[in-house]
């Protein structure tokens, strides 16, 4: 009777059809918390994000395992800031005002390249937690995630935050709670508690 049971087809197609909906299942992927433009739903996070990119940033990646917090901060500084002082500091000693103003532009875009780095680590993330890739930009994810922080750099990182925070078990998020009994995302060196 059992060599029946383990020999029927129906029993055989049951077990393979489980077995084929657990793998799907644990295929899937998750998807980001929000939508890009979702910035202003939290907006203690929106303000930190815009205002304070690199140092939410470097927590962010911190608290999901991508390294030191510190390192991340100092290199998306490093990246963002010292070409426009590089290039500056160049053009100061030039006489030709076209070339100046060539070297002065070169530096902006060359910060503005500089977000490339958050772009590089928001498909790190996706590809860590297996979140839902978009495929806005020629069909590309990876193209499309180093854009969204190009276009909209506090977005993507907003974002990101929410994303971690769904993903990452509860005594990881530090919080910080206001009169109104709302949770606030705040990185811990910022943390305030606000009492009326």
């Amino acid at each position: 009777d059992n060599n029946y049971m383990n020999n029927n087809p129906q029993q055989l197609q049951r077990k393979r059809r489980k077995s084929e909906d657990d793998e799907q299942q644990s295929r899937e992927e998750s998807s980001w918390a929000g939508g890009l433009l979702d910035v202003w739903d939290d907006m203690s996070l929106a303000y930190l994000s815009v205002f304070c990119s690199c140092c939410v940033f470097g927590w962010n990646m911190s608290r999901l395992g991508f390294g030191n917090m510190y390192v991340h901060i100092a290199t998306f500084l490093l990246l963002c800031l010292a070409p426009c002082f590089i290039f500056d500091l160049a053009a100061i000693n030039i006489d030709n005002e076209d070339v100046r103003d060539a070297l002065g532009l070169a530096g902006i875009f060359l910060c503005v390249l500089g977000l490339l780095y958050g772009g590089f680590w928001r498909i790190q993330m996706r590809r860590r937690f297996r979140l839902l890739a978009s495929h806005a930009c020629c069909g590309k994810p990876d193209l499309t995630d180093c854009l969204h922080w190009l276009c909209c750099y506090p977005c993507a990182l907003a974002q990101e935050v929410r994303t971690a925070d769904t993903l990452l078990p509860p005594a990881a998020r530090p919080v910080a709670s206001i009169n109104d009994h709302r949770v606030v995302t705040v990185p811990p060196s910022l943390s305030v508690i606000r009492t009326t």
